[in-house]
């Protein structure tokens, strides 16, 4: 599924999968602290620090020091970005509509309950090795 998702978001505006995660969750939450997308995302840092930049260098977003705290980066999508995920986001939400025909509410919300745990144990396996 993500091979598909890559290749329709290179070919028709350039993204990667990440990137386009990215800018969906900036187009839901607004401008916002990195440390918040990062955390919501559930991506590697390292992996979501060289898409943000790639993403700034491309000038589909900016990230300015928030001037209440130095320490953020508050991540903003220009107008560039704006456009390219308006562009994006019909085929996206046409392939997520394509994905989900035959699956009921019921099914979706079981899926996504078995995958929450599946982070779980995940989670609770990388712990359990890290303590020996």
């Amino acid at each position: 599924m993500n091979a598909h998702a890559a290749r329709l978001l290179r070919e028709k505006c350039g993204l990667s999968v990440v990137q386009w995660r990215i800018l969906a969750m900036l187009d839901d939450f607004g401008p916002t602290h990195a440390a918040v997308l990062l955390q919501h995302s559930g991506m590697d840092g390292g992996l979501f620090s060289r898409n943000i930049k790639s993403l700034v260098d491309s000038r589909l977003l900016k990230s300015a020091t928030d001037t209440a705290d130095q320490r953020q980066n508050t991540l903003t999508m220009t107008a560039a970005g704006e456009r390219c995920f308006s562009k994006a986001r019909p085929f996206m939400e046409a392939r997520r509509r394509d994905l989900m025909k035959g699956i009921t509410e019921r099914d979706r919300q079981l899926l996504f309950k078995i995958f929450d745990q599946l982070e779980k144990n995940i989670s609770k396996s990388s712990n359990a090795e890290s303590a020996k």
